[in-house]
């Protein structure tokens, strides 16, 4: 049993409970890479093996996150910005191989991992082609009614 008087640590893991999600939001940009992969290593532990990590963040595909790329450099002693790439590749070596991208309305994005494609909440159809999209290298999608 944990016992803060006698630092006595030797059932510490029965005493962690499991999250379902851990979310990261707007964190990551404050901090270096060797800092956000130490937060990562860190954190990741309390997650269920089920479990879902979403980071949200102003990531550098977007082109809206010009002027937020430029405050990081300015305000911050040690933060960067990330493309999701980068992001997504510190997740892959946590494992966490399966990965679903949400861009929002603010401009920012959310990307969601986990360690299987069944835990993930699935895109509809249109978002799946708005990603590819981007993939392909487009700034900008919009959806056109018929």
């Amino acid at each position: 049993m944990l016992d803060p008087l006698t630092n006595n640590n030797e059932n510490k893991q029965d005493l962690i409970a499991k999250a379902d999600i851990l979310l990261y939001s707007n964190i990551i940009h404050c901090q270096g890479e060797k800092e956000t992969y130490q937060l990562f290593k860190t954190t990741l532990p309390f997650l269920k093996e089920t479990g879902q990590v979403i980071v949200h963040d102003f990531f550098t595909n977007n082109p809206a996150s010009v002027i937020y790329d430029l405050h990081m450099m300015l305000n911050t002693f040690n933060g960067r910005t990330y493309s999701i790439a980068e992001t997504a590749g510190i997740l892959k070596s946590f494992s966490f191989n399966e990965m679903v991208i949400h861009e929002l309305d603010s401009f920012s994005t959310a990307l969601f991992a986990a360690r299987s494609a069944k835990f993930l909440p699935q895109p509809c159809k249109e978002t799946k082609i708005e990603n590819k999209a981007k993939e392909l290298g487009f700034f900008q999608t919009f959806r056109l009614s018929p």
